[in-house]
């Protein structure tokens, strides 16, 4: 953008013309703010309309569906043989699975998971447009070989950024190497791409229960080996949106839970 010019304003007596010419701007300003106060009114008419994305009053309704994910395995923490199951589809470089890591996951492992309420499974759901997503993904996985998944987990949470620049392959090896992990065994199986496989079929298992984005929380009652009776949370809500939840599951039901959740986004 070019620098704007300045220049001196010059300076004139304009005393002699300052009643006429104030009648004649008032007249001016009056007749504006009149056709522009009445345009404005049309136009934030028609601009909310437009963003609230309908043409009625008539607002649809958001559903929860009660089905059953057979997740196959992953990284557990809690209690892996609770019957009140929580899994976890994250990409490392979302910014609001980062929000979920910072705001809610602490509170959700004080009173869930080190109280051993839950089994907490995590899911790798690397979206496309997040380029480190891919390999943070594979580089989880690689820690879980060696029994260091859930440490893994929290330092890239805990450095990620939304362009991923924390979370690049050197990055990566250099977090393994901080952890205590054998570095040759890691930098060679995230240079192999040997979950990259895993990865993506980790990702399938959401698809099929609807999870789109992340992050994206399955949560319901074991139903199987590895399987789960429950319902999409997609999102980072609040943790007193799943304190209540688990609550209501545990009480009444994923049923009963489904249709409260159901109610409460609604």
């Amino acid at each position: 953008m070019a620098t704007p010019v300045r220049t001196e304003e010059q300076s004139f007596d304009l005393t002699p013309l300052l009643t006429p010419i104030s009648i004649f701007l008032s007249a001016i300003l009056i007749s504006a703010t009149l056709f522009f106060s009445l345009r404005s009114v049309t136009l934030g008419t028609a601009e909310t309309s437009a963003s609230a994305g309908t043409t009625s009053s008539a607002t649809a309704r958001e559903t929860v569906t009660v089905t059953e994910l057979d997740y196959k395995e992953g990284p557990v923490i809690g209690d892996a043989n609770s019957n009140l199951v929580l899994v976890e589809y994250t990409d490392f470089q979302c910014p609001f699975c980062k929000r979920h890591y910072d705001q809610t996951y602490p509170s959700l492992k004080k009173d869930y998971i080190d109280t051993k309420k839950i089994a907490f499974i995590s899911k790798d759901f690397p979206l496309d447009f997040h380029p480190s997503a891919q390999k943070s993904a594979e580089a989880g996985q690689c820690a879980l070989e060696q029994g260091k998944y859930w440490e893994m987990h929290d330092k890239m949470f805990a450095v990620s950024t939304s362009g991923g620049e924390t979370l690049l392959v050197a990055n990566l090896k250099q977090y393994a190497k901080d952890l205590g992990l054998d570095s040759a065994k890691f930098d060679s199986c995230l240079d192999s791409g040997k979950f990259a496989g895993a990865v993506t079929a980790s990702a399938a298992t959401g698809q099929t229960v609807g999870v789109t984005g992340t992050p994206g929380f399955f949560v319901g009652t074991k139903s199987g080996t590895n399987k789960v009776k429950g319902f999409l949370i997609p999102g980072a809500y609040p943790y007193a949106n799943f304190d209540t939840i688990l609550k209501d599951i545990a009480a009444s039901g994923v049923d009963v839970a489904a249709k409260n959740f159901e109610d409460s986004i609604n």
